[in-house]
């Protein structure tokens, strides 16, 4: 093959595009299907590099008419339980329980369902570049805020990387 490297976009590949990672509309276990697809590809071509790249997932649900209600309202029900998850205090607590009685509950569902599916398939990633499946992996974040739910996934993510010795593709 003259294919000098493949770079991948794995929330492409996995969901459909970053925007479609925010939303719940793929299974993890669709989203696991395409990753293996990509890695029976990879084991074709085991001389030509993979590199992967994806995001953890935004703070924010994307803004659509739908969501316009509630999104800024989830995210900073989130923002909050990560600041409780830290160092609780009454005002977190009393904004956080507001919070949660304001952002519909199926909609709440629906992030954290997106959420873990896709931690779940980062975590994928990281053990196949344990595993030397792929050269490199590349997991930044879509989000710039102190606070949030990436928090603990990065810090889950970080962790995994030392304990799995990806430290040098990942």
């Amino acid at each position: 093959t003259d294919v000098t490297a493949v770079i991948v976009s794995t929330d492409m590949i996995a969901y459909g595009g970053l925007v479609a990672s925010r939303e719940d509309g793929v299974s993890l276990a669709k989203a696991e299907a395409r990753v293996k697809r990509l890695e029976a590809i990879r084991a074709k071509f085991p001389k030509v590099p993979f590199y992967l790249f994806s995001s953890t997932m935004r703070l924010a649900p994307t803004a659509t008419k739908a969501t316009a209600p509630y999104r800024m309202k989830l995210a900073r029900l989130e923002e909050l339980r990560d600041m409780a998850r830290r160092a609780p205090n009454a005002a977190v607590t009393r904004d956080l329980a507001r919070l949660l009685r304001e952002v519909p509950a199926k909609a709440l569902m629906a992030y954290r369902a997106a959420r873990a599916r896709n931690h779940r398939i980062q975590r994928d990633l990281v053990d196949g570049a344990a595993r030397g499946v792929w050269d490199a992996v590349v997991i930044g974040q879509d989000d710039a805020r102190l606070y949030g739910t990436f928090s603990a996934e990065i810090a889950a993510l970080k962790e995994l990387v030392k304990s799995r010795g990806a430290g040098k593709r990942t």
